[in-house]
């Protein structure tokens, strides 16, 4: 080298070091000497030369980036009214479709997604009709307020969503509707993410959905429902009265469903949920002959959500819970997690709203389900706590071809890792069964921070109970009776 171009040459690389020093670390995907790597961020690519390390340990490393290839950003405030109507002579259901920076029906791939939307004006959806034959159709009621739906694959996701008044969606036509009444606010379903952060909020009056004829009805407010995504953190609050009401016809069936923070049937690394309803919530359903519903109400509870490493959920429910029903299933989830074999859970539920499920029927089967702040299914460490403050109540009648209440609170099922739980329950808890004929098996089943059918004996239960617990059958057939308090059982 020319020994005049050496001080030159000394200098640049001491500007080239001082520059570099404090460079952002991208991990590479490949490439020889660490030229150059492809980052799997959604488009982002970097130019990594091979350098040595500081001596304070910060990486060497220079990183060129691009522009991700594509983003979706929406935005909308809505304060008038909006009306949907579809009069009588409407042969057959009309679909109904409401977007307020709502994303709908994405495919394909993309950088990031935000959405936002937010309701202060009031909103009607209502049909009527007299179609017969062909008329028979798939017709549907939608309302999407900063949600986010469809087989969309992105980096980031954040759905906003907020509503600050009515929602009422009605349909009272002849005809036999097959289609659905759905509200999503500030919601995920479908699709996959790097990361999902979700928001949701309804307040003020709330939120009806009512219907003849057998129609599914669907609330989501800031869950997620089905995808993959690396991690996921949701946030929801209802405050307002949410009415669903639906009639349905012989052999038909329908559901319900109520979901605040939820997680539903996605993939999943780290999820964390936190949901809140202080309104009262109100589900309705009337099933002719051998017809079968569900009702379902999910508050910051993780389901079926596979490879989930790390669950956290936290959950407030105040307001009053009620379910009617003739017949089918009816269950109310408060921060529990079901299914998923996760390694770590952190569970806590804190219930002083009352709860009433009640059906009767005279065909098919019959189940009742609460679970509060309650795990099953976890292969690692579990720890629960859960206060239930108001009473629980679970009332069967009619003649069914079987039966089961079951009330779950801070308990872990089939968890194989370290158990750790924590209840304290200060309201009444009553199952009963009261059939008007027939043989029909009932089963009851009453867990307090207890733990059952678990792979370990390293298990800690605390629990308190100063509320009546009951539990009552006629059935004229063998059924079963259970009540487990803070203890350890193998069935």
């Amino acid at each position: 080298m020319n020994q005049a171009l050496l001080p030159l040459v000394v200098a640049l690389a001491s500007a080239l070091a001082g520059t570099v020093a404090h460079a952002q670390v991208i991990p590479r995907t490949g490439g020889a000497n660490g030229v150059i790597g492809a980052i799997g961020d959604g488009g982002v690519r970097a130019v990594v030369p091979r350098l040595p390390g500081l001596a304070d340990g910060t990486s060497n490393t220079i990183q060129i980036r691009e522009a991700l290839p594509n983003s979706l950003v929406t935005r909308a405030n809505v304060s008038g009214d909006i009306s949907q109507t579809a009069g009588q002579n409407t042969i057959g259901p009309a679909s109904q479709f409401i977007s307020i920076g709502g994303a709908r029906g994405l495919t394909g791939s993309t950088g990031n997604i935000a959405t936002q939307g937010t309701l202060t004006g009031s909103l009607t959806q209502s049909r009527s009709g007299s179609g017969s034959g062909s008329g028979l159709g798939s017709g549907a009621q939608n309302v999407n307020i900063g949600a986010v739906v469809g087989a969309v694959t992105a980096r980031t996701v954040d759905a906003n969503g907020a509503v600050l008044t009515s929602i009422t969606q009605s349909s009272s036509g002849s005809f036999r509707e097959v289609g659905a009444q759905t509200l999503d606010v500030g919601s995920v379903r479908g699709g996959g993410s790097g990361s999902i952060t979700t928001s949701g909020l309804i307040s003020g009056p709330g939120v009806t959905q009512t219907s003849r004829n057998e129609t599914s009805q669907t609330l989501a407010v800031a869950s997620v429902d089905g995808g993959a995504v690396q991690n996921a953190q949701t946030s929801g609050l209802v405050s307002g009265q949410i009415t669903q009401s639906a009639g349905v016809g012989s052999g038909a069936s329908a559901s319900q469903r109520i979901a605040v923070a939820q997680i539903l049937g996605a993939q999943a690394q780290s999820v964390s949920t936190t949901g809140t309803v202080t309104g009262t919530l109100t589900q309705t359903q009337s099933v002719a002959l051998n017809g079968g519903a569900t009702q379902a109400v999910e508050v910051a509870s993780v389901i079926n959500t596979d490879a989930a490493g790390f669950i956290t959920t936290n959950g407030t429910v105040t307001g009053a819970v009620t379910q009617n029903a003739t017949m089918g299933e009816q269950r109310l989830l408060v921060a529990a997690v079901v299914g998923g074999a996760p390694t770590l859970v952190n569970a806590q539920a804190t219930l002083t709203g009352t709860v009433n499920q009640n059906s009767s029927s005279a065909f098919g089967q019959t189940v009742q389900r609460i679970a509060i702040g309650s795990v099953g299914g976890a292969t690692g460490q579990v720890s629960t706590d859960a206060t239930v403050g108001a009473a629980l109540t679970q009332s069967l009648g009619g003649s069914t071809s079987g039966r089961e209440q079951v009330i779950s609170i801070a308990s872990a099922e089939g968890s194989q890792g370290n158990v750790a739980t924590r209840a304290v329950v200060n309201g009444s808890i009553n199952q009963s069964s009261n059939q008007s004929s027939g043989q029909q098996a009932t089963s009851q089943r009453i867990n307090i921070g207890s733990a059952q059918n678990t792979g370990t004996m390293a298990v800690r239960t605390d629990v308190t109970v100063s509320g009546n617990l009951s539990q009552s059958a006629n059935a004229q057939s063998s059924g079963q009776q259970s009540i487990l308090i803070g203890g350890v059982a193998a069935n």
